[in-house]
């Protein structure tokens, strides 16, 4: 850029002495002078013939010709010159102003972090551009968090927030986010077949979208699937996979779930009878705050049923059961302490 402009204002200058050093060329020889060729020979001076013309003077008006044609060829030449090297000049400062200087920028290579010069200024592969197999098979991740978003959508609609609430568009977006696999709209898609809630009431549907959650490992789902067993809700009646589905949300850690398997195990329903394992079910749960666990616990303390009999831990269960809101709790607290609450 420095050096076009340097050669342009040389250039400029240049033509202006040549175009000056021509003017100041025509400009001192004026009217043209008269030679001896267009003297008249006084030899031809006689009595009476007086002066002859002379030969060729240029007349005042033909010497002007001249100069104004010459000056508008120069001047026209000039002009071109100018608009040529401006054009130029243009281009090569557009192309300076859209470029990002090569020193600025530095491509990392394989270990320094800088282009080797092999590569230096040949066009780099896009490192980031997915791949045609990237494109065509998404990574898990991707898809995911595409589910996700959908998921949240849902929600919006489900809960109203920022959004009327709207079952429909609710059930229509956790929809999609459970045909692409996320496990908690597919629990909450079976919960709204359950309901009937933005869609047909359909135990089966229910079901299905229970059990394919709960195939993920989905907590809420595998309780969820494991009363539809138990209850015959959409599935035959079958406690042996009701039992087996609370199993699984009970070793999760569901509450739930290890009351329900507690019960089961105290009347030997789908499993065989085991007041022992039951009592073990009952208070994994009730340390998780489950009331009826508690008094359930505290009942089998106060008899001696899978558990030594003791009435201060049937007071301690009962009366867990009783803060809880229970009502069976205080009741039982109060007939064995022997005073109200």
């Amino acid at each position: 850029m420095e050096l076009n402009e340097s050669l342009f204002i040389a250039a400029c200058a240049a033509f202006g002495l040549v175009l000056g050093l021509c003017l100041k060329r025509m400009d001192g020889r004026g009217p043209e002078s008269l030679g001896p060729q267009d003297l008249i020979d006084d030899s031809q001076k006689g009595c009476g013939q007086g002066f002859a013309e002379p030969r060729s003077v240029p007349s005042r008006s033909r010497r002007k010709k001249r100069r104004p044609g010459f000056m508008w060829l120069a001047l026209a030449a000039l002009f071109l010159l100018i608009s040529a090297l401006s054009q130029q000049l243009w281009h090569e400062d557009a192309q300076d102003k859209e470029s990002v200087p090569v020193s600025k920028v530095k491509a990392p290579g394989p270990e320094s972090g800088t282009e080797s010069p092999k590569t230096a200024g040949r066009p780099q592969e896009n490192r980031h551009a997915p791949s045609e197999e990237n494109q065509a098979a998404p990574r898990a991740e991707d898809r995911q968090e595409d589910a996700q978003a959908l998921y949240n959508r849902g929600l919006m609609y489900l809960e109203g927030k920022r959004v009327p609430r709207d079952y429909q568009k609710a059930a229509e977006w956790i929809g999609k986010a459970a045909e692409a696999g996320h496990p908690e709209a597919q629990h909450d898609l079976g919960l709204m077949h359950y309901k009937g809630r933005g869609v047909e009431l359909d135990y089966q549907k229910a079901c299905e979208w229970f059990a394919r959650a709960a195939e993920q490992g989905h907590v809420k789902a595998q309780y969820n699937l494991g009363v539809m067993y138990e209850n015959g809700y959409g599935v035959p009646k079958d406690l042996a996979k009701a039992a087996e589905w609370y199993q699984e949300a009970a070793d999760q850690g569901h509450a739930k779930a290890q009351f329900t398997l507690g019960m089961m195990r105290y009347n030997g329903r789908g499993l065989g009878q085991d007041f022992a394992n039951s009592a073990e079910w009952f208070k994994k749960a009730a340390e998780q705050g489950h009331v009826k666990a508690q008094y359930n616990l505290g009942w089998m303390h106060e008899n001696g049923q899978g558990v030594p009999q003791s009435l201060p831990a049937a007071r301690e269960w009962y009366g867990k059961a009783c803060q809880g809101g229970y009502q069976k709790g205080c009741e039982a607290l109060n007939k064995i302490s022997g005073q109200g609450i």
